[in-house]
């Protein structure tokens, strides 16, 4: 009997995709299920804050428990650039810094 499981909720434009998977799935899956995850050096996170006029203050946490973050080595207060496939374009890319 399997006890474990995952759910992965997608959002795509208007609706909602849910899969569910076993934990022995889960132990099988590779890092294709995550977003493309990066941790910015210290220059390129000085040039993207001045590229969008913001602070780190001002820009969306992610947790240091992330599941996307658990093979990459930072520190908190690191910003993280994240690239996901879009269904409008080919990629979009999002910065987050790394909160307790």
């Amino acid at each position: 009997m399997i006890w474990f499981f995952l759910i992965f909720i997608y959002h795509y434009s208007n609706y909602y995709s849910l899969k569910i998977y076993t934990f022995s799935e889960v132990l099988k899956l590779d890092k294709t299920v995550f977003a493309k995850h990066e941790v910015l050096s210290a220059e390129e996170a000085k040039k993207i804050l001045e590229k969008y006029k913001v602070s780190e203050d001002e820009l969306p946490r992610i947790k240091k428990e992330d599941a996307a973050l658990t093979d990459m080595t930072y520190n908190v207060g690191s910003i993280i650039k994240i690239t996901r496939k879009s269904a409008t374009a080919d990629k979009s890319v999002y910065y987050r810094v790394v909160v307790d």
